[in-house]
């Protein structure tokens, strides 16, 4: 696959996300959910992550109401891919973008995420994707670390 186009700006008065908050009703056991705000202080999208193995899909949804998935094929998988449909159920959907993450220092835990989407995304749909690293970010870290907004 041939890398997507850099995208343009993504961020304008009230645009850019400022905060994410995470929320589970049963602990590490039930689907987390992930609400990002705007500088206005409005929701801006949100990020669902459902069964066992929460890294493996991401349900996104945009302001707008539109819905992406962030899926990786297995555990070990360092990328993840962004598409509308299911990449289980439709054959051959239409990727979107990618997230894909390196480790940059082992011994700190540093990682680092790049997130690639195709230009044909909006704004909104570009924040969400973006966002949405930093949720596989938290979900990927051990269970009873820090819980500290982000």
């Amino acid at each position: 696959m041939a890398p997507f186009p850099p995208t343009g700006r993504l961020h304008g008065p009230g645009e850019c996300i400022v905060r994410i908050k995470r929320r589970s009703r049963f602990s590490q056991f039930g689907p987390v959910r992930f609400h990002f705000t705007d500088s206005a202080d409005l929701e801006a999208g949100t990020a669902v992550a459902r069964g066992v193995m929460k890294t493996l899909r991401l349900t996104l949804r945009t302001e707008q109401g539109g819905q992406l998935l962030l899926t990786r094929w297995g555990h070990l998988s360092d990328e993840w891919l962004l598409t509308e449909t299911d990449p289980e159920r439709s054959p051959a959907p239409e990727i979107l973008g990618r997230v894909t993450v390196s480790t940059v220092d082992a011994w700190l835990g540093l990682q680092r995420y790049a997130v690639e989407t195709n230009p044909r995304l909006d704004a909104s749909e570009r924040r969400t994707v973006v966002a949405s690293f930093v949720c596989l970010h938290l979900l990927r870290r051990p269970p009873g670390d820090s819980a500290a907004p982000v």
